[in-house]
């Protein structure tokens, strides 16, 4: 459904471009020297071309490709005797790294107690990623 719908917003975007001006437009000139990708006369052939299934398909952003959702599940801290539970969070993994929503943490204050506090949202990438304890 969601990618009808983002068919349909394409559609819609491009359908004041008229043909005539699509067809005067200049070519753009070849890449030198770089083979090209895929085999783009034959849309259905996957052994070269992405399917548009893989995450890695699909316009490029800085945090990489969407792959899944994590879930770090919830800690049980005891404190004095008492036991408090930190809740658990989900961190969306990308092809490049793993962007972790903001959420709520227990964290120490200044005189020793534990206090609740809120974590910014973040992007950590793969080759700095600490897994979460």
């Amino acid at each position: 459904m969601a990618r009808r719908t983002a068919v349909l917003v394409m559609a819609l975007l491009l359908a004041p471009l008229s043909p005539a001006a699509a067809q005067t437009a200049p070519a753009a000139p070849a890449a030198s020297g770089a083979p090209p990708s895929g085999n783009p006369t034959n849309p259905g052939d996957f052994a070269a071309n992405p399917h548009p299934g893989m995450p890695w398909f699909g316009p490029g952003t800085p945090y990489g490709q969407f792959v899944r959702w994590l879930w770090v599940p919830a800690r049980v801290f005891s404190v004095n005797g008492w036991p408090v539970e930190q809740p658990g969070y989900w961190v969306a993994e990308t092809t490049s790294g793993y962007y972790y929503i903001g959420h709520w943490e227990l964290a120490q204050g200044p005189a020793g107690e534990l206090t609740w506090r809120m974590v910014p949202r973040r992007f950590v990438p793969r080759t700095a990623f600490v897994p979460p304890r």
